[in-house]
């Protein structure tokens, strides 16, 4: 349906609020017909930064260009732009057909197009049966269809997306999740997407943008953030469980580099060691993911494992996995490992991991290094 070019540029896009900067200087382009996601804990910035694309908060600096025109001095209602709110922002005294027709009559689009346009977007989202109810019949899912259908009704350059599927169960916004994703393929739209579940991020995006304090940290593909983060914060904000962090310094061998942490105590990698031979004697933080600790009775001999007694603290069952909470030389980690393992509260297990699949942050900047 969206034919037109609807590249979105931000330029040095900067909110104040009194003395809070909400969003600091953001440069950032949305490719046309791409699904970006906009990640981050709650307070970062990026639902201030998707109301400002729409025109529903001002700009105090910076530029929004969508298409090939700068809107920041046009008015929400002429951006053609399309918003889909978390809490669905329908009129509960109007049945299906006319919560989305409503937009198309405010334009003063014909009859007879009106009702084209919303019997075949109810087809495409399967709601079709749904038009002449109101709001108040629907569940939560169907509600969800009809904020988007009207959304989709206008055929906009750009739709925007807040946090959209907040308010559904776990198991129907899994479902949705999918529908979106297939929404997206099937309308070549460009859509930007907020929320702050990165398993949604990580499932939806063609890219995400991970935010902090106002702040981009990473804007990547979503196997590329996830393998390598930027930072110590993005490591820890994508992946569920969260990546483990593990503090200790460099040390100066006469075979090399070492990372010292308690008790653990490994060679430094050779891809590692350019960028660890200035820190050497200073602080330093390595990360690891839970899914990439494992049993050392499951890796061969001869793999290059790095191999630790640690204490079991917690286990919890997952269905296929167990996460097992560790004590590992003083710190405390997590490992996602088969549930066919039984381990028990207080028993010492061996487990290993590849250093070379480790991440490694400044213990003081969090950069990756």
């Amino acid at each position: 349906m969206v034919t037109i070019m609807s590249r979105v540029l931000l330029k040095s896009l900067t909110k104040h609020f009194a003395d809070v900067v909400a969003v600091d200087s953001v440069d950032l382009e949305v490719q046309d017909q791409e699904l970006l996601v906009l990640v981050g804990p709650s307070g970062c910035g990026k639902s201030t930064m998707l109301r400002m694309i729409a025109g529903l908060a001002d700009v105090t600096s910076g530029e929004i260009t969508i298409g090939n025109r700068l809107v920041n001095r046009v008015a929400a209602k002429d951006r053609n732009i399309a918003m889909v709110f978390q809490n669905y922002a329908l009129y509960p005294h109007m049945n299906v057909f006319r919560n989305m027709a409503f937009g198309l009559q405010m334009r003063k689009v014909s009859r007879e197009e009106i009702d084209q346009r919303v019997r075949n977007t109810a087809q495409t989202l399967g709601i079709e049966d749904l038009l002449t109810r109101r709001p108040v019949q629907l569940s939560g899912g169907q509600r969800q269809r009809v904020a988007l259908g009207r959304a989709i009704v206008r055929d906009p350059e750009v739709f925007l997306l807040d946090e959209p599927l907040s308010n559904l169960d776990a198991r129907l916004r899994v479902a949705m999740r999918s529908e979106l994703v297939k929404l997206h393929r099937h309308l070549s739209a460009t859509m930007i997407y907020v929320t702050h579940d990165q398993v949604e991020a990580m499932t939806m995006g063609d890219r995400l943008v991970v935010m902090r304090e106002g702040k981009i940290q990473q804007v990547d593909t979503p196997r590329v953030v996830y393998e390598t983060p930027a930072n110590q914060f993005v490591g820890e904000f994508i992946g569920s469980p969260p990546m483990n962090i593990i503090p200790g310094q460099i040390t100066r061998v006469v075979s090399g580099l070492e990372f010292v942490s308690g008790s653990l105590r490994f060679p430094i990698p050779d891809d590692c060691q350019q960028a660890c031979r200035t820190r050497v004697d200073q602080p330093i933080h390595l990360g690891i993911r839970p899914e990439d600790l494992h049993l050392s009775a499951e890796v061969e001999p001869l793999a290059a494992q790095i191999s630790v007694s640690c204490e079991v603290l917690v286990v919890q069952l997952l269905g296929s996995d167990i996460l097992v909470e560790l004590d590992c030389g003083g710190n405390v980690i997590m490992a996602r490992l088969d549930a066919r393992h039984v381990c028990r509260t207080g028993e010492m297990i061996e487990v290993c991991f590849s250093a070379r699949r480790g991440h490694w942050f400044d213990a003081i900047t969090g950069r990756r290094l």
